[in-house]
């Protein structure tokens, strides 16, 4: 051991004593050159199934959409307030069943989707009111393009925002 700590070798330390964690231990350059093999494979398998999962995305979307649909039209009929005539609710299934179709025929709106949002969101509403339910079907008709009866009543809608005054 030499006499003078100043001149002690780097990383050297006193004999018995056990070696610091961040030593300056000598390493084989060889052994550190990039990610080692298993990594890879790793990494390679996780973007493949990745890159497929994402073209089954985009094949299947309309599938996708239709189920999800299917789901939401169920809980729409399934949470209908009392209010809603018989009639109203024949209307709704028709509605319902012709937007649909419409999906799987890929004729539809692409400008009535966010009606068809604001429709399927009912769903989750817990306070559903026939004004609601009429609006809703009113969307699915526009989206599917299919007419409305003439013997059915329209929304009633509140009156005009008027913007002069504040």
């Amino acid at each position: 051991m030499v006499e003078n700590p100043a001149e002690e070798p780097r990383g050297a330390q006193p004999e018995g004593a056990t070696p610091a964690p961040f030593d300056d231990a000598p390493h084989d350059p060889a052994a550190l050159k990039g990610c080692s093999r298993p990594i890879l494979i790793g990494c390679a398998a996780t973007v493949l199934i990745g890159a497929l999962l994402f073209l089954l995305l985009i094949v299947k979307a309309k599938d996708l959409f239709l189920w999800a649909y299917e789901v939401n039209a169920r809980q729409i009929l399934a949470n209908l307030p009392p209010d809603v005539t018989a009639e109203d609710e024949e209307r709704l299934r028709r509605a319902l069943d012709a937007a649909s179709q419409a999906v799987t025929e890929g004729r539809i709106d692409m400008s009535g989707l966010q009606d068809l949002q604001r429709a399927l969101g009912l769903a989750s509403k817990r306070e559903v009111s026939r004004q609601d339910v009429l609006e809703a079907i009113e969307a699915l008709e526009r989206l599917a393009a299919t007419p409305a009866p003439a013997d059915s009543p329209a929304p009633q809608r509140g009156p005009p925002i008027d913007a002069t005054t504040t």
